[in-house]
């Protein structure tokens, strides 16, 4: 039994963006650039968080080749710039929006605690 005969249907090519590994080289070179810079320790640190060997993340940051799949999660768990740079190639940016909001919250209401915490203490040394 097919896909298509249990209901289940594929977009048409049309509808797919394909991307190429070289694609997901490329965008993955450029966002652990912005992440970490050009600083030196940078391989080291890329190697370290990827749990891949330095030669292999050289080959990243050179674009020739992409990260495996178990590099590539442990990348997005730590670098934002690498998670939103296979969102935008997934089609998926609406995500990065929601995720930005969301840190966005989470600093507003940080500051206002602070803020809050600050009130209290010049309120209290006033009396």
């Amino acid at each position: 039994m097919s896909l298509t005969e249990k209901g289940r249907k594929f977009p048409p090519d049309s509808e797919r963006a394909a991307i190429g590994s070289g694609d997901l080289a490329h965008e993955v070179a450029a966002a652990l650039r912005r992440e970490f810079g050009e600083r030196s320790g940078m391989t080291k640190t890329v190697a370290r968080i990827a749990g891949a060997r330095e030669r292999t993340v050289k080959n990243w940051l050179a674009g020739s080749h992409g990260p495996s799949g178990d590099h590539l999660i442990a990348l997005m768990r730590q670098s934002e710039e690498v998670l939103a740079a296979v969102l935008r190639l997934s089609g998926r940016e609406a995500l990065l929006q929601g995720n930005r909001i969301a840190d966005a919250e989470t600093r507003l209401q940080d500051s206002l605690r602070v803020m809050g915490e600050l009130l209290e203490e010049f309120r209290g040394g006033r009396h």
